[in-house]
């Protein structure tokens, strides 16, 4: 036998929780229902906002230390036990085979969860770096990982590069000869607040 209950508000008799049924129970939200949640909603495991950023302005590195690119954003999580899904694609292009370097800041220092281990030496933790790129092609360079920020504060991502030697540039080829095969491609990126 079913029954229906219909009311404007449930609130607890005592206290400030309220159970829904029995562990092992099913809730069903029926077709074209909607569920909106103006709190703080725990335990569901799911994407609670997406911030977005895409990048177009030129830029030139000849620096070997690390310095902030144009490619920031800022999220503030709504709960400090998410997790913030960091989304990069960005081109380089250079005059030979120079390697850049680059590490994800987060509010203003190297976000460890998000860099290498290990390193000793001249060697270096980077978040990624890239070989091999040419000065009549832009090289592709694209990443997606997992940073446990800990906090509700607005928190800020940041991509620093450095250079090898002679001169790197962020979204455009070296050469600038008029060219079909020659052009200027954007950077991107992507923070995804996960509920956990």
């Amino acid at each position: 036998m079913s029954s229906e209950i219909k009311a404007n508000k449930l609130s607890p008799a005592t206290g400030t929780d309220v159970t829904l049924g029995d562990s092992g129970d099913t809730f069903t939200i029926p077709s074209g229902a909607t569920l909106t949640n103006s709190g703080t909603a725990t335990g569901f495991g799911k994407v609670l906002q997406v911030v977005y950023q895409k990048y177009t302005t030129e830029e030139s590195t000849t620096t070997a230390s690390f310095i902030a690119t144009g490619l920031t954003k800022s999220i503030t999580p709504t709960s400090s036990s998410s997790e913030i899904i960091v989304s990069v694609t960005t081109g380089f292009s250079n005059d030979g085979s120079n390697p850049p370097g680059i590490i994800m800041y987060r509010g203003g220092s190297p976000a460890s969860n998000l860099i290498g281990v290990g390193a000793t030496g001249n060697r270096t933790n980077y978040t990624a770096w890239q070989f091999g790129n040419s000065q009549y092609l832009t090289g592709s360079l694209s990443f997606l990982m997992v940073d446990s920020p800990a906090t509700t504060s607005a928190t800020t991502y940041t991509l620093y590069w450095r250079n090898y030697s002679g001169t790197t540039y962020m979204n455009r080829s070296y050469n600038t000869t008029d060219d079909w095969y020659l052009g200027n491609s954007p950077s991107f990126m992507t923070l995804i607040e996960v509920a956990t």
